[in-house]
Parts: C-alpha cells; structure tokens; sequence
C-alpha cells in the first residue's frame, strides 16, 4: 500500500486491494513521510476502513484531532463490546465511542441529552451494555491515567444500546423510559409481588427491551391470533395488566401491539409473579 494523505503523524489515508480508502493508525507511521510513499506495514496498529458507517469523513476529521491514546481506549471498548454481545453493532459506533471520549477527556460535553436514570437503573435494564461502561472506565484509567464516574460507563452503555438497535443516542434513552413504565405497570399491577432477581425477571427485561425496540423504530410485526377469552378467563390479572400495557403504547407513541406480543408479555408477567 502507498499513502494517499498524511493526517498527522499517527494516522494516514492509504487505498486497500480493493481500491477502497482506508485509515491506518500507529505511533509514528506518518511522520517525515510523502504521499506516494510505501508504508512501513510494522508501523500498523489499527485499520479503519470506508465501509466502516456512514460518517467516514467525519470519522477521518476526528482522528485528525484526537490523540490516539483516546482512539485506543474507544477502539478497546468497541473490540470488547463485539466480543461479549457476539452480534453486530452499527459501524459508525467508532466515530460516536471516540468522539465521546475526547469529549470527555477535554470537558465538552456539547450537545449529550442528560441521563435521568441512575447507574442502577442502567445495570438492571442492561446489563451486558453496562458492564462493557465498567471495562471502559478501567481503560481510561489504565491508558490515559482518569477515573471517571458511574454516569460516564452510563452514556458508554448507551452508545452500545444505539449501536445494537440502530439508533441514536436519544432513542437509547427513550428505551430505558419505555421499559421503566411498562415494568411500572407491572408493580402497580401486583404490588409487592414482583421478583427482582433471577433468571425469569432478567428474560421478563429482555423481552420488554425487544418491544421497546420494535415501537421506537415502528417495526410492525406479523403474527398470528391468539384467543383472548382463554388467556383472559386463566390468568384474569396478568392479561388486564398486559392490556394495560398495550394500551399506554398505543395511547403514547400510537403503536398497536400484536395479540401474540401480549401473550408472551402476559407469559412474562406471570413468571416474574407467581
């Protein structure tokens, strides 16, 4: 490969077998060069391709500006991230991660939406995403010697949910709204009667983050009929509960869900109860 473009000393713009420009990242790897140039393949640490989302060119303009300690620290999270969640994430995921970490780093926090929620909150409705905010945290503390707060592995969790569910950032946090008032319904339903922990309460999570999913992005499923008068005969205060449910979707983000998806909410409920 041969440069195309020195961005500064650590990052150039190169054309790949394909023809297909490319980022490449190490200590060193564009200084005293030219473009035209081979490059010092040893000198590679991190690659970053075109094909990598939608905001290629912006991307490239943040690296321009960011040490690459900080792209270290948002390139180990992302790397962690796909490792434990083993699913795909949106690509744009490194232009937000470093964005956020220079943000951090440099106190400019322009244009983030405040987090309502406490870290506890967070943990209980993800887990996983949280967890990969903990490993983020240690990272900037090993790498770039900061320690920062619970609210910082909370937005890096939420970077993640956006990333899953193709979102943004703010559609993350409406997901954490949703499921907070569904799971609010639930506790007015049967009070006292909810069991927090365990298995069944951490299935009864995942489902209701698959329909707050499927409402914020409007994703109309198809499913077959289910017979109500049984289900609403057997189990009289789950389904009145779930109808509750179906009812405050629709009446706030006018979303009908499907008879199906209120059996298996009912399914749900009835677990985390009994």
């Amino acid at each position: 490969m041969k440069i195309e473009k020195i961005i500064n000393n650590n990052i150039i713009s190169a054309k790949d077998e394909k023809n297909q420009e490319v980022i490449l990242m190490g200590r060193g790897i564009g200084f005293g060069r030219k473009k035209g140039e081979s490059i010092d393949l040893s000198r590679i640490e991190k690659i970053f391709k075109r094909e990598s989302g939608k905001e290629f060119n912006r991307f490239k303009e943040i690296l321009m500006h960011t040490p690459i300690e900080q792209v270290d620290v948002a390139d180990n999270v992302v790397r962690y991230a796909k490792r434990i969640l083993n699913n795909s994430l949106d690509k744009d995921i490194y232009l937000f991660m470093t964005q956020f970490i220079n943000s951090y780093v440099d106190k400019e926090f322009t244009g983030l939406p405040e987090i309502p929620y406490d870290a506890k909150v967070m943990n209980q409705y993800f887990k996983v995403e949280y967890m990969i905010g903990a490993f983020a945290q240690e990272e900037m503390f090993q790498i770039l010697g900061i320690r920062t707060t619970e609210k910082f592995a909370s937005y890096i969790a939420l970077f993640v949910v956006s990333a899953e569910y193709g979102g943004s950032l703010e559609m993350a946090l409406q997901m954490v709204g949703l499921i907070s008032r569904m799971l609010g319904i639930v506790e007015r339903c049967f009070p006292g009667e909810v069991h927090h922990e365990g298995v069944r309460y951490e299935s009864c999570v995942a489902h209701l983050r698959y329909i707050a999913s499927f409402v914020l992005n409007r994703e109309q499923k198809n499913h077959q009929p289910t017979n109500k008068d049984f289900l609403e005969s057997q189990y009289r205060r789950e389904y009145r509960c779930g109808k509750e449910i179906r009812e405050y979707i629709k009446k706030t983000y006018d979303f009908e869900l499907s008879d199906e998806e209120e059996l298996y909410l009912l399914i749900h409920i009835r677990l985390i109860t009994m």
